[in-house]
């Protein structure tokens, strides 16, 4: 059995080879194959690692630039039930999961949702407090291991 090998080369031009030239174009055929596909494989690795670095440094900047404009707790003046400004507050609570510790956070007003975690949990860390409900919420996404 003779192996023979019709290649198109152009609009119109073939090239034909048959016997071992034929079997050495079918093999370098297959090896060219095969090492476009490793290349292609490693350049979308590449990319989709650099994709995931950039998004995990955009996440970092975002909770930085979000912590920084957070505001200090002795700026507001509570008086009871009264808060002056309204604000809102990102709380982390320690939590037993199936027999492991873990961190949740929290949002709500200040200082009220504080006090219901303290009684509920035991304690509960203010990480930041906000005027925007929208700024704490953020935060609470980026924070909270359990929503990535």
């Amino acid at each position: 059995m003779r192996l023979s090998v019709s290649v198109r080369v152009g609009r119109g031009s073939y090239l034909h080879m048959g016997g071992g030239g034929a079997f050495g174009a079918v093999l370098g055929f297959a090896v060219l194959g095969g090492v476009l596909r490793m290349l292609i494989f490693a350049i979308l690795f590449v990319v989709s690692v650099i994709i995931m670095l950039g998004m995990h440094w955009a996440r970092n900047a975002k909770l930085k630039a979000l912590l920084a404009k957070s505001m200090d707790a002795s700026t507001v003046n509570s008086n009871g039930m009264n808060i002056d400004p309204r604000v809102w507050g990102v709380y982390r609570v320690e939590d037993l999961v199936n027999g492991k510790r873990s961190y949740r956070i929290h949002i709500g007003s200040y200082p009220v949702r504080q006090r219901e975690l303290v009684r509920q949990f035991g304690q509960a860390e203010l990480v930041a407090l906000y005027t925007e409900r929208i700024d704490a919420l953020q935060v609470a996404d980026l924070l909270n291991p359990r929503r990535r």
